[in-house]
């Protein structure tokens, strides 16, 4: 078999796998990559040459505008009626929906694509995409692809059997329902399984293992398995799954008549392969791994053997990418898409993801070295969940873990070392011949540069944020997937714009605000307290709860209860001011001390510390009466008042007329201005000062009255024929002021050249 034909095939078994696998995995698509979503339907399996319809439905999540949207056909299909295309905008949770008729020209297995597209003029693209894939006969048609007769195998690595399986455990929790396919009620022999007793049948079991970098032997758990019958023609595919969580696969019941005589001739491929992982060499062939085969095998249960990928060959590193590629895959929460890595051995390409291919690439040394593996995942993973997008990271060739890049940078190299280590559960991240330790690094580590242009702080504060071992200001311990909820949901070009985006979410600041200071990247805006009033207490007096410091502090990260108040500053210890319950102001001052002193206060959000003051008055006596008081009586628009301040241990003034109190006034002022006086009324106005230990006695009282400012007069007029004088009259509008106290003034303008009013 030629080599072109061997890839052919290597592709069936991969496309064949997301078939089978799409009941699983739709209930996440579209989501993974943007908030645009695309689904794909064909009205029924066609026979070649019949009419059938195609409906691609267009959803978003968010409000958007210039929306393209596409269905694409294969050369063996032809569009009987109907657009293609649509372009428009989707209000928030709006679908749309356009169809066409079409019909099949040729046998053979195809696929229908559906697709939706927005880009922006920043780079964005939101995106996704959704298939049909069909295998088309004259008499026979079905959803799926289905396979040439015959798989072609190399038998260059065959794996012989070490010893029985053991019996098969319960998989566990992240092996079948994230990658593993149904069985087919189809095989691809044509044949369709009947059931137990319609054929005679062999239930096959074989177990896989393979030595770790560090030689232990370990399960090939979640790896791809082909089960196959060999002919002296074409091989038939009898069975294929996912191996579980101890390397072993069970197959269902398969017919045991061999076509060629006898039963069948069982041998099994393992291949570096699912609908979701995929490790392959530079000829973008998948790794794969063959065992003998086993001639006229037993009808029923028949133990195939358990077999080892051979230690010390130039393949198992396949393995271990394969294996470290399942431990990536199953952290986040929800699918974060495909991921397929290119590696061989005695290839050192670099190690790096390609956007424009969507693969990553590793160097031969990299398959036992799970940071980087898990490091250019990180990067897959971003684009997927992006949209089949980054931002220009503009990074600087080469960039380091502990320097100045740009902060597009920081942010994607930071996420992906975060993911790392996340996934490994250990905060050095190693490539091997270096590594950093992303736990101890802070403010004045040596050769470390600080902010979020350096990705070392950034995989540090997100490891900060996640993880469970605290010191200095790392006190979070909130795991995972907080942080991939945000990153999820939306496209961040920098850490700026991911913490905004986990402010907005309603994650707590308060401490993760700290595990970035942490990591010398500080957000922390300063406690602000302001507005404290003054306090007094008479002598031998006390307050307690005299201040509730929460109602007059605000903290963009921290709730009240976050904060730490303590008493910065005290002009006098003897006000004997003190916080209690880390919230109220008491006051107890020394017994027979009075005075003053000044408090000043500190609002502490365990990083910075906001401050205001206020006064403590001890006094002993009532304050001293105000004297030389005065109201005014001449004022056109209110009742002007003056007073003199004869104490400095009020707390304020209480201002009388005709007997009823009309102002507080704060310590210290010396005048007021009533307004609220009717015009042309006379008022008797008095005031006293008042402390903690009483009131002085009322002020002499003074008189005040207020004009009210006249009306303008109306209705004016001159006379024009009277021989002797101009006859002027008006109307009198003044009512309701001091009418003894009114005057009006005449005037005049020489030959006016319009009839206006004097200014």
């Amino acid at each position: 078999m030629s080599n072109a034909l061997r890839r052919q095939l290597s592709v069936f078994l991969c496309v064949l796998l997301v078939l089978m696998a799409s009941a699983l995995i739709d209930s996440a698509k579209g989501d993974v990559k943007s908030p645009i979503t695309v689904r794909l339907e064909a009205s029924h399996a066609p026979l070649l040459g019949e009419k059938f319809e195609i409906t691609c439905t267009v959803r978003s999540s968010r409000a958007i505008d210039s929306v393209q949207a596409w269905i694409e056909l294969p050369q063996g299909v032809t569009n009987e009626g109907g657009e293609t295309r649509w372009e428009g905008a989707l209000e928030r949770g709006q679908s749309i929906s356009f169809s066409i008729d079409a019909r099949f020209t040729q046998r053979g297995n195809w696929a229908i694509e559906g697709w939706a597209r927005r880009e922006f003029e920043n780079g964005d693209i939101w995106g996704d995409d959704d298939y049909v894939y069909l295998h088309i006969g004259e008499t026979v048609s079905h959803f799926g692809y289905k396979h040439p007769e015959g798989f072609p195998v190399g038998r260059a690595e065959k794996l012989g059997p070490v010893g029985p399986v053991p019996q098969q455990t319960v998989p566990d929790e992240h092996g079948r329902g994230r990658e593993e396919t149904p069985n087919l009620d189809d095989r691809v022999d044509g044949k369709a399984w009947a059931g137990p007793g319609a054929f005679q049948t062999v239930t096959v079991t074989v177990r896989f293992q393979y030595f770790s970098p560090f030689d232990v032997l370990s399960n090939a758990k979640w790896t791809t398995v082909y089960i196959f019958d060999e002919d002296v023609g074409a091989d038939d595919l009898l069975d294929w799954g996912l191996t579980n969580s101890n390397g072993i696969y069970t197959s269902i019941p398969i017919d045991n008549v061999d076509e060629e005589g006898g039963t069948q001739d069982i041998y099994v491929i393992l291949q570096t392969d699912t609908n979701r992982r995929r490790v392959e060499t530079f000829a973008f062939n998948a790794y794969r791994w063959l065992t003998m085969t086993d001639f006229n095998v037993p009808s029923g249960s028949y133990d195939h053997g358990i077999h080892t990928i051979p230690n010390g060959g130039l393949t198992e590193g396949a393995m271990w990418i394969f294996q470290t590629m399942y431990d990536g895959y199953v952290y986040p929460p929800n699918d974060p898409g495909y991921c397929r890595v290119t590696w061989e051995a005695g290839v050192d390409s670099g190690a790096y993801f390609s956007r424009s291919e969507d693969r990553v690439y590793l160097r031969d040394a990299d398959d036992a070295r799970p940071d980087v593996i898990l490091h250019e995942m990180g990067h897959n993973y971003h684009w997927n969940i992006y949209g089949d997008w980054l931002p220009t990271t503009n990074c600087p060739s080469p960039h380091h873990m502990d320097s100045i890049s740009t902060v597009n940078c920081a942010w994607t190299e930071g996420w992906a070392s975060f993911f790392a280590i996340a996934v490994t559960d250990d905060p050095v991240f190693s490539t091997g011949g270096s590594g950093w330790n992303l736990e101890t690094q802070t403010w004045g580590t040596p050769e470390w540069e600080n902010g979020e242009a350096v990705e070392g702080r950034v995989a540090g504060a997100l490891w900060d944020i996640h993880d469970s071992a605290n010191e200095g200001n790392d006190v979070t311990s909130m795991g995972f997937n907080e942080i991939w909820q945000v990153i999820y949901d939306q496209n961040d070009h920098n850490f700026a714009q991911f913490w905004a985006e986990w402010q907005s979410y309603g994650h707590p600041t308060h401490n993760p605000v700290r595990s970035l200071y942490q990591n010398t990247i500080d957000y922390d805006n300063t406690p602000v307290i302001s507005g404290l009033p003054d306090r007094c207490v008479c002598v031998n007096g006390s307050w307690n709860n005299a201040i509730d410091l929460w109602s007059y502090t605000d903290d963009v990260e921290s709730s009240d209860s976050e904060l730490s108040f303590s008493i910065v500053g005290n002009t006098n210890p003897s006000a004997g001011v003190t916080i209690d319950s880390d919230r109220y102001i008491d006051i107890n001052p020394a017994p027979g001390w009075s005075g003053s002193s000044t408090i000043t206060v500190g609002a502490f959000d365990q990083l910075k510390t906001g401050t205001d003051a206020f006064i403590v008055m001890v006094p002993a006596t009532a304050p001293a009466t105000p004297t030389l008081f005065s109201a005014s009586e001449d004022d056109c628009d209110k009742v002007h008042i003056t007073w003199q301040d004869n104490s400095s241990i009020e707390t304020g003034f209480k201002l009388y007329r005709n007997g009823v109190q009309i102002a507080t006034l704060d310590k210290n002022v010396t005048s007021y201005d009533d307004y609220t006086a009717s015009p042309c009324v006379t008022y008797s106005y008095w005031i006293t000062a008042y402390n903690c230990c009483g009131t002085s006695s009322a002020s002499a009282s003074n008189n005040g009255t207020w004009m009210g400012a006249p009306n303008a007069p109306s209705a004016c007029q001159a006379s024009e024929n009277d021989c002797d004088q101009v006859h002027i009259s008006w109307l009198d509008n003044s009512w309701g002021v001091c009418s003894e106290r009114l005057s009006m003034t005449v005037a005049r303008r020489q030959n006016p050249t319009a009839t206006t009013a004097p200014s």
